[in-house]
């Protein structure tokens, strides 16, 4: 069941078999080139993806939600849209992370500008933030076009990152 859609795109929650689509996602080096280490086994993927259910089953309106093409039903990706490092005290980030084929084409900023919509006029929220790596200008450019400000770097995930907030305050 689709719970948002866009001009291209149907989006759903992440369900338990989904790591099988989204090993190849996150086990490609050129995807995780500024994330992380490239998942080494399905088990790993299925283990965040779990992870990000137990957390979605908390937290009813947060979670992990895969994106598909509405012409081929394809999976492009996901999108988080969730407390930070999944820490409650955190603020709601939305983050996302596609495969490569379609990167280029403006979904990411479609499908992150869909989450932000819902999280500041269905919920009501009032600051939203996202963070990337400083070094991944793409990204960034991504995140401007979407509405947020950089604001500075902060340690988020492990690492240092560029972090941007939307502040409707």
């Amino acid at each position: 069941m689709y719970l948002f859609e866009t001009q291209r795109l149907n989006i759903r929650k992440l369900n338990e078999e989904d790591y099988k689509i989204l090993y190849p996602l996150h086990s490609d080096p050129n995807v995780m080139k500024f994330i992380r280490e490239p998942d080494k086994n399905i088990e790993q993927t299925q283990k965040r993806m779990l992870d990000m259910i137990s957390y979605s089953k908390l937290n009813k309106e947060f979670g992990l939600f895969l994106a598909f093409t509405k012409d081929t039903d394809e999976c492009i990706g996901w999108a988080i849209f969730l407390h930070a490092e999944l820490n409650i005290s955190n603020p709601i980030e939305i983050g996302y992370r596609l495969f490569p084929k379609f990167w280029g084409a403006g979904l990411a900023t479609e499908l992150s500008s869909r989450l932000l919509k819902h999280a500041t006029e269905d919920l009501k929220l009032k600051k939203i933030c996202a963070v990337t790596d400083p070094r991944h200008e793409k990204s960034m450019s991504v995140l401007k076009k979407c509405g947020f400000s950089y604001i500075e770097e902060r340690e988020f995930y492990g690492h240092t990152c560029a972090y941007f907030e939307v502040n409707n305050d």
